[in-house]
């Protein structure tokens, strides 16, 4: 269903945003977790990588800085 598909996840840390990046993995997608600990974002891509393409990319999307990615088919 989300092969070929790109897609972030943010405040990728433990509950929901881990779940979300497990599911979006195992049905095909490629995924980009972000999150501000980068200690709990490494242990997360470490965990997860095992299901498919993921990257983590420390960052803080409430600034407009932080927001700045390439693109991604969904947020």
């Amino acid at each position: 269903m989300l092969n070929g598909k790109r897609i972030i996840i943010a405040g990728a840390g433990p509950g929901t945003g881990s779940a979300t990046a497990y599911l979006a993995l195992v049905n095909g997608a490629s995924v980009a977790i972000i999150a501000r600990n980068e200690a709990r974002l490494n242990a997360l891509k470490a965990e997860l990588s095992r299901y498919g393409r993921i990257e983590a990319i420390k960052g803080d999307l409430s600034t407009a800085k932080g927001a700045v990615f390439g693109f991604y088919d969904c947020l």
